[in-house]
């Protein structure tokens, strides 16, 4: 599952996860990882949203800022990708549910 930022040359995976079972942050093209400790939560509803107001993306899960992860600002992103992708054969189908998608210059919040 991921939600990514593109930019001239480079992405930006703002939710990333492979296999973990934490939240991971990593740019495309160096394809450096950084990790948070913090679980996706299953089967129920979350609140995402990250900001970039200066060199720094600042990612929130339900209203709580990620500090132990670091994610650089993608500078003239062109396009937001939303989705799934299996890189393995699944046993069984899997559910992917959208809420609300919001864009603003500053951070919206989760309300």
């Amino acid at each position: 599952m991921y939600i990514y930022l593109a930019a001239p040359g480079d992405k930006l995976r703002l939710l990333n996860r492979p296999g973990w079972e934490s939240i991971q942050v990593n740019f495309h093209k160096t394809d450096k990882i950084s990790g948070s400790k913090t679980v996706l939560p299953h089967q129920t509803w979350f609140c995402y949203e990250w900001n970039s107001p200066t060199s720094v993306t600042v990612i929130f899960q339900d209203g709580i800022q990620l500090t132990d992860r670091v994610a650089p600002c993608v500078a003239g992103a062109t396009s937001l990708g939303l989705g799934h992708r299996r890189f393995v054969r699944a046993l069984t189908a899997g559910d992917l549910w959208t809420g609300d998608l919001a864009l603003n210059s500053a951070q919206i919040g989760c309300n």
